[in-house]
């Protein structure tokens, strides 16, 4: 709950009492995984291991959305001027090795009750 006021400003009592709407709070649920200070996002990634041989989140950690971007111009302009030496002076950030796990890809299939658990849990 802490996460959407920090980061949004909004608070979780408005999406319950329907001041704010359901599908806004979802809408911006996913943004908090790319908050590194995210409490949301650390207990999501303690709670929500990967399959076998994949990535566990941690490589993500201090990766901002950003950071991710200067990293990415960065290798570019490696890439265009840095001839053979460009490989060696690559930045090599966190890589998805599976698609983001939302609560539910409808407000239909959405549960209250299971949100709530993963929020007051921090």
């Amino acid at each position: 709950m802490a996460d959407f006021r920090q980061f949004y400003g909004v608070r979780i009592r408005d999406a319950l009492d329907g001041t704010l709407p359901a599908h806004d709070v979802l809408e911006l649920l996913p943004g908090l995984f790319q908050e590194t200070g995210s409490r949301f996002r650390a207990n999501w990634l303690k709670t929500h291991p990967a399959a076998p041989g994949g990535d566990d989140g941690m490589s993500f950690l201090g990766w901002s959305q950003d950071s991710m971007l200067l990293a990415q111009i960065h290798n570019a302009l490696i890439a265009k001027y840095a001839g053979k030496k460009a490989k060696d002076l690559m930045i090599l950030g966190p890589k998805s090795k599976r698609e983001p796990q939302l609560f539910a890809p409808t407000i239909a299939d959405f549960n209250v009750g299971r949100f709530m658990a993963v929020i007051n849990s921090t």
